[in-house]
């Protein structure tokens, strides 16, 4: 057994370790013989790692909150931008004599569009973070990207971009969440867009390839004619609050990477020939006849 006591003035805890055995009931009856050794301070140092494991815990606790709201943060960005925008527009529409009635419906309907994106997007947040199932549903990949490049429109115009389409893989329809996947796409346009941002010296130019690396993959390529990716940034480049932008926050790939993880899948990044770099994201094919084929 082991005895638990305040021995010192100071009233640190030791421990007193014994071990005992029965005397034969012919020589002794009930009683028995016991061994305490010198205090043992091992389960002292057992309670102190103990008390430093529950801090460690507390402090990973801290760190997943603080990376949840960093988290929040960043997805968040586009759509609120977006309704402040939409929302500045209607009321330029609303001072007009007469008022522009149709604009301003259109802008109110894009409105309650992208507060429903937001909704979606802290819904897909929730689950990622709690290790939640996504929502799987048969999705058409090159509808998707059509409509991410429909979001960032704005963005292309503001920056000069060129687009360019090869959506060429013939089956594009895979099994995931619809907002998260967009998410993705939208995280990576964007981190293009930022990219050639400052290019002068030759066309930005965005090209968006799908295609088969295999007959249970589909793959898509985003590619940008920026400066590319430093040699010494590409290991680091997917972990969480790293960043190689002035003022970002180094969440959009750690996240986009999880949510691709979720679906079965793999985020790669390559250097391109020329200028630029080429973001994969590579998804198993929908079959509902079987289970996703990992891509990892």
């Amino acid at each position: 057994m082991e005895i638990r006591i305040m021995v010192r003035q100071n009233g640190s805890i030791e421990y007193l370790p014994g071990t005992g055995q029965a005397i034969p009931p012919k020589d002794r009856p009930g009683c028995h013989t016991n061994t305490v050794p010198e205090i043992n301070l091992r389960d002292a140092r057992e309670d102190a790692l103990l008390a430093s494991r529950a801090e460690l815990i507390r402090a990973a606790r801290i760190t997943m909150a603080g990376q949840l709201a960093a988290s929040i943060v960043h997805e968040l960005r586009q759509p609120l931008t977006s309704i402040v925008s939409h929302g500045g527009a209607s009321l330029r529409w609303l001072d007009k004599n007469p008022p522009e009635i149709e604009e301003i419906r259109a802008g109110l309907r894009e409105m309650i569009q992208e507060a429903e994106r937001a909704g979606h997007i802290m819904r897909s947040l929730e689950a990622l973070t709690t290790n939640s199932t996504p929502a799987m549903n048969r999705i058409d990949l090159h509808e998707t990207i059509r409509y991410t490049l429909l979001m960032a429109k704005n963005k292309f115009e503001k920056h000069g971009i060129s687009i360019l389409l090869f959506l060429d893989a013939e089956a594009a329809c895979v099994q995931g969440d619809q907002v998260q996947l967009q998410q993705v796409l939208l995280n990576l346009v964007t981190n293009a867009v930022d990219a050639m941002s400052n290019i002068i010296t030759r066309p930005r130019l965005l090209s968006i390839s799908t295609s088969h690396p295999d007959a249970d993959h589909i793959e898509v390529c985003i590619q940008d004619s920026g400066d590319g990716i430093a040699e010494e940034a590409k290991d680091k480049l997917f972990d969480a609050f790293y960043t190689t932008k002035e003022g970002g926050m180094g969440m959009g790939l750690a996240i986009s990477r999880s949510i691709v993880d979720a679906h079965h899948g793999y985020l790669k990044v390559t250097a391109n020939k020329t200028h630029g770099s080429v973001f994969h994201m590579i998804l198993p094919v929908f079959d509902s006849g079987r289970e996703p084929v990992s891509a990892a």
